[in-house]
C-alpha cells in the first residue's frame, strides 16, 4: 500500500511497478470531489496477453450527453485492448476465410426490418473491388504501409463475428466509458489524432484510464449496447475525420454501417461477471417529441418573449462604398 500522497492539481500520468509484475498506468485527476482513494492491479508478468491491460473496476457513471441518466452498473476486473486493432490483426481473421464461415456470425442479420440470409449479408461486407474485407480495403488487401495502422470501415456484424474469431467481446458503453474518462477530454483530445488520415495505432500521446491508447480519435470503436428498437449500435470516441467533440458524443450508427472510421477494440470479461445482461443491454436514450407538447398559455408565453428583449437604439449604420450593377 502507498500512503497518502499529493498530487498535483489536475491531470497526472502515473506509472507503478514492481518486479516480477507487470507495471500499472492510469491517470488521475488532482480534485477533491474526485476522490482520494485508488485501487491499483499490477498482474505477474505473463498472466495478462501483451495486447491488453487490467482495468481495476471502480464506481463511475457514463459520462456522455443522453446517457446520464443512466445509473451506475458495477462491474468486475476486466481486460482491453491497450491499442484499436490494426489492419494486420484483421488480416489474419480475413485470411482464415472467416467470411465464408457462418459459425463466426451468430447475430440475425436484420436491415430495414428484414432478416438477411448469410450470402446476402456477405455480399454487403466486401471492399473497394467486391472481395471479402472491410469498406477501406482494396484487392483483398490493407492500404500499403498500412499495416499498423487501425483497421476501418467495419459494420457491427463484422465487429462483433472478428470477436468471437479471437475469443474477446465487444465492449459495452459503461466499459467503454469508464476506461475513455471523457471527464479529462481537454487533457486527452490535444494529444489523440483528429487529423487527416489515420496514424498508426498507438503512436499517439492520447492515454486514456489504465494505459489504454486513442479512444480519442484516429477510429471510432463499435460497442455491443443497442440503442433501443433502432438497430443502431453506439461507436464511441470519433474517428480521425470527426470534430474533436465526437470523443464526448453518445454516438450511434446502422449496425451496417461501414464509414471508413469504423474500428473497433476488445475487451476480456470474467466468466464471474454478475452483470453481464444488464451491461450488454439495449439502451433507452430519453426523447421529447416537442410537436405533441401542449402550447403554453399567452401569459407564459409572454415571459418566454421577454428573453428575447433588447434596446431598440439607433444601429448608426454608415454607407463606405456604393457599386452599381449594370
Amino acid at each position: 500500500p502507498i500512503e497518502p500522497a499529493v498530487v498535483p492539481w489536475g491531470i497526472s500520468e502515473v506509472e507503478l511497478s514492481l518486479e516480477g509484475h507487470r507495471p500499472a498506468r492510469d491517470i488521475l485527476w488532482g480534485m477533491t470531489y474526485w476522490g482520494a482513494d485508488r485501487r491499483f492491479v499490477l498482474d505477474p508478468l505473463g498472466s495478462v496477453p501483451d495486447e491488453m491491460v487490467r482495468v481495476a473496476y471502480e464506481a463511475y457513471p457514463v459520462q456522455l450527453p443522453g446517457l446520464d441518466h443512466l445509473a451506475e452498473e458495477p462491474m468486475v476486473d476486466y481486460l482491453i485492448d491497450r491499442c484499436e486493432v490494426t489492419n494486420a490483426e484483421f488480416r489474419r481473421f480475413v485470411d482464415a476465410g472467416a467470411y465464408r464461415r457462418p459459425e463466426l456470425w451468430q447475430v440475425p442479420f436484420v436491415k430495414d426490418g428484414r432478416e438477411l440470409d448469410f450470402g446476402e449479408a456477405m455480399g454487403l461486407f466486401t471492399d473497394r473491388t467486391g472481395l471479402p474485407g472491410p469498406a477501406t480495403w482494396e484487392g483483398g488487401g490493407y492500404p500499403e504501409g498500412q499495416a499498423e495502422h487501425p483497421v476501418g470501415g467495419l459494420s457491427w456484424y463484422e465487429a462483433e463475428a472478428y470477436a468471437r474469431f479471437v475469443g474477446k467481446e465487444l465492449p459495452s458503453i459503461f466499459h467503454w466509458s469508464l476506461v475513455a474518462f471523457t471527464f479529462g477530454s481537454s487533457e486527452i483530445i490535444p494529444l489523440s489524432n483528429f487529423g487527416a488520415g489515420p496514424v498508426p495505432a498507438g503512436s499517439t500521446r492520447g492515454m486514456n484510464r489504465f494505459g489504454a491508447l486513442d479512444l480519442a480519435g484516429n477510429v471510432r470503436e463499435w460497442c455491443f449496447n443497442e440503442v433501443a428498437g433502432t438497430g443502431s449500435h453506439f461507436i464511441l470516441g470519433g474517428g480521425w475525420n470527426d470534430q474533436r467533440y465526437a470523443f464526448n458524443d453518445a454516438y450511434a450508427a446502422d449496425a451496417f454501417d461501414r464509414s471508413a472510421t469504423n474500428g473497433v477494440l476488445w475487451v476480456r470479461l470474467p466468466e464471474a461477471e454478475p452483470d453481464r445482461d444488464g451491461l450488454l443491454r439495449a439502451i433507452e436514450t430519453p426523447f421529447r417529441d416537442f410537436a405533441a407538447e401542449a402550447p403554453v398559455d399567452e401569459e407564459t408565453f409572454a415571459v418566454f418573449l421577454r428573453q428575447f428583449d433588447y434596446d431598440r437604439t439607433p444601429l448608426d449604420a454608415t454607407v463606405d462604398s456604393e457599386e452599381v450593377q449594370e
